[in-house]
């Protein structure tokens, strides 16, 4: 059966480990698909070997109950013509037989090329068919990742020239409103000095007319006094025109003239303490109210400072909230694109996890194509081996029935011949085929197999 008996011996899994070798990505599952091809092969060889030995045993019992007197092969120079007769059609029959078998194996060698071929012409146009989607894809995620940079860089440009042209706008505001205070102070100052100065004008005015009731008032008393000194001298020439005739009722009048002189300059006296003490009231009102309008514009100027710091304060805190509102905008847009990033790199991952398993299925599939393909070069080998054997043993027949005629020799020698020039042809024939289908290979012309094939 051309079987070798290394081929029946069991092996383990580690004696297909091939390190360093052409599939070392898939060693692993390598080692373990040729294990499982061997095993299946061994299998396959031994069931074959156990047919053939049972064939083999029937053939020898049946070979012991046949008749002794029954000439056996080495008695058969004593068969007659009709039983070379016979053995030349068996053979010819077997040779028949042998070509019929040659030929199916051809076509069938050919229906497995063919179809290899094209399953591997398929698994091309997929494998093209995946880059090109996984290109288009990488290019579509490409232009959608840039998409959206650019987008957000649009979004966070417009809102920060929103937020530069608000901050603007408030700051014109805020330039305007102090311009505004700046102009109402201004105004207040104006304000205040014109009614400091008409307070001024206005005591000046008090002051000019105190002065000049102070005047009139001093003249008015001194008119009183040259009045009484008038009335005084009046009454001392009438007293001394009197004296001496009343001189007791000149006394007398004389005491009262001077009491009502008294009482006179009493009553002048508190008339001019009265106007002391009146304009004095009025200086005083007068200081009062200068120093409640300085406090009031105090108030005023210390309510218009107050007013201005809060307002630079709110302003100071307004741009703080902007402030802190960009930063988060920029970190948001910072953790944005660090997602970006993320996805990005976990779908190159897993892209490049997919790309690996089917690197590696592709790499399976290219081992067991290739075992198939050493497998049938062992079967064509084994096939040598039992032509060669069949040879052989009919040599050896040959040998053994030279008592035959020579036309039967003849014959039978060019059986031999014939079958191994069949043998021969359909190893050049199987040759052929390989060399086609390394050539359709490397030129990738996979639409001319069948034309190719069958011109062998």
């Amino acid at each position: 059966m051309g079987i070798e008996p290394e081929e029946l011996l069991p092996k383990s899994v580690n004696d297909f480990w091939m390190r360093n070798g052409r599939y070392a990505l898939v060693e692993k599952e390598a080692a373990v698909l040729r294990y499982q091809h061997f095993e299946q092969m061994r299998q396959s060889r031994l069931e074959a070997l156990r047919r053939e030995r049972d064939v083999v045993m029937k053939e020898y019992e049946s070979k012991s109950m046949v008749s002794p007197t029954k000439k056996t092969p080495r008695h058969i120079d004593s068969l007659d013509t009709d039983d070379a007769s016979t053995l030349l059609k068996l053979e010819q029959r077997r040779l028949e037989r042998i070509k019929q078998r040659q030929q199916k194996e051809i076509q069938a060698v050919i229906e497995m090329e063919t179809k290899m071929a094209k399953i591997q012409q398929e698994n091309s146009r997929r494998a093209a068919e995946d880059a090109r989607r996984k290109l288009e894809y990488q290019k579509e995620l490409r232009d959608r990742r840039d998409k959206l940079m650019t987008q957000k860089h649009e979004k966070e440009m417009k809102k920060k020239k929103q937020e530069d042209l608000e901050a603007a706008e408030r700051k014109m505001r805020a330039k305007k409103e102090a311009e505004k205070e700046k102009l109402l102070q201004e105004e207040e100052q104006r304000k205040q000095a014109r009614r400091q100065k008409e307070a001024m004008l206005c005591e000046l005015e008090r002051a000019a007319k105190a002065e000049e009731f102070r005047r009139q008032t001093e003249a008015l008393l001194k008119q009183q006094e040259d009045q009484v000194a008038a009335n005084r001298a009046r009454m001392l020439e009438k007293e001394r025109f009197v004296a001496q005739k009343m001189e007791q009722a000149n006394k007398k009048r004389h005491m009262e003239a001077i009491e009502k002189r008294e009482r006179a300059n009493q009553r002048i006296q508190h008339a001019l303490l009265q106007n002391q003490l009146a304009l004095q009231k009025r200086k005083h009102d007068f200081d009062e109210k200068q120093a409640a309008a300085a406090e009031r514009a105090k108030e005023i100027h210390k309510k218009t400072i107050a007013e201005l710091k809060d307002r630079a304060q709110k302003q100071k805190k307004e741009e703080e909230i902007r402030q802190k509102r960009l930063a988060a905008a920029r970190q948001h847009y910072q953790q944005n694109v660090s997602k970006i990033m993320t996805k990005r790199q976990q779908l190159e991952a897993k892209l490049a996890q997919v790309y690996e398993e089917k690197e590696k299925e592709r790499v399976l599939h290219s081992l067991d194509k290739q075992l198939t393909t050493e497998e049938k070069l062992r079967n064509v080998e084994r096939m040598k081996r039992v032509e060669e054997y069949h040879r052989m043993q009919m040599i050896q027949k040959i040998s053994e029935e030279d008592v035959r005629s020579r036309t039967v020799k003849l014959k039978k020698q060019s059986l031999m011949e014939q079958r191994q020039k069949v043998a021969l042809e359909s190893m050049l024939r199987k040759h052929r085929i390989t060399e086609a289908m390394e050539k359709l290979r490397a030129n990738n012309k996979w639409d001319k197999i069948e034309e190719t094939l069958y011109a062998l």
